[in-house]
């Protein structure tokens, strides 16, 4: 098949770019021409991320690989978008070395699977991690973190909200505690693990006054907020990380635990957990 046919055909492919890199000129020659992305100084396709240029630069310019393979990138595409992408690799040693491969667009792919698998971690009525989900995001961050707060809370009385007012009502009182929580925990990892329980990890506290402050402060609005009907308080435990425990179980069962003693102290709203005899 003649070249301009290999052209042709290579332009109707929109999403892949074939390439041949020569190691000895350094010179880089890309089938079809016309790019779906940038090239920055060295010819080589300009990525988002400083890392996967210096994967490229490694790959073209120093031959530091020197085994075939792929890996994903994400470049600037012709309308200054980042692109998600998979370039493959292989070297050929003839005369002269070459590396000959592809980079193929794969952001739609990508960003579907991305969508699919955020919606897999999601609780579908409040859009928050679901329990499967904050285990595994708050078990990640205490490998990282030097200290933390893990907070268990319940709607009080949300049962009786239920009975009394319809479940339509008690689905309104979920959505406005949820944007409650956003707002006051925006940044921390939270999660519904159950019909009206909801978990907390906040990280690496500096001040533990303005922590207290702010759990007291959402507890005094919400007693100021009444939602057409009833007055909304809610019961909060509070377990510490590492003193209370090393790992998401163990900081669960204590904070449970300190909400579960909440409950039977009428003065307060929260408690920290606090060692007993049978401990």
């Amino acid at each position: 098949m003649k070249y301009m046919m290999w052209e042709q055909l290579l332009e109707s492919f929109k999403d892949t770019v074939l390439f041949q890199y020569d190691c000895h000129t350094n010179q880089i020659i890309y089938y079809p021409s016309s790019l779906f992305f940038y090239l920055n100084e060295e010819q080589i396709p300009k990525t988002i991320h400083p890392y996967e240029q210096d994967q490229l630069r490694s790959l073209f310019k120093e031959q530091s690989l020197y085994q075939d393979g792929q890996f994903y990138l994400r470049v600037l595409s012709q309308y200054k978008q980042e692109l998600w992408c998979t370039l493959q690799y292989q070297y050929i040693y003839e005369e002269k070395t070459y590396i000959v491969g592809k980079i193929t667009n794969v952001d739609r792919l990508f960003r579907q699977m991305k969508y699919f698998v955020e919606k897999s971690e999601r609780d579908s009525f409040t859009g928050l991690f679901n329990k499967m989900t904050v285990e595994q995001k708050i078990s990640e961050q205490l490998k990282i973190c030097y200290s933390g707060m893990l907070l268990m809370m319940d709607i009080d009385g949300f049962k009786d909200i239920n009975d009394h007012y319809g479940h339509l009502y008690g689905d309104k009182v979920l959505q406005w505690l949820t944007k409650r929580l956003q707002d006051v925990f925006y940044g921390d990892i939270l999660g519904r693990v159950g019909g009206d329980e909801f978990i907390v990890f906040v990280k690496d506290i500096e001040h533990y006054h303005s922590f207290t402050l702010k759990i007291e402060n959402l507890i005094h609005e919400l007693k100021d907020e009444h939602l057409e009907f009833k007055q909304l308080s809610i019961s909060i435990g509070i377990s510490r990380y590492p003193e209370d425990g090393e790992s998401y179980i163990e900081l669960y069962d204590k904070a449970d635990q300190a909400m579960y003693d909440v409950k039977h102290d009428q003065q307060r709203n929260y408690n920290y957990y606090q060692i007993t005899k049978e401990d």
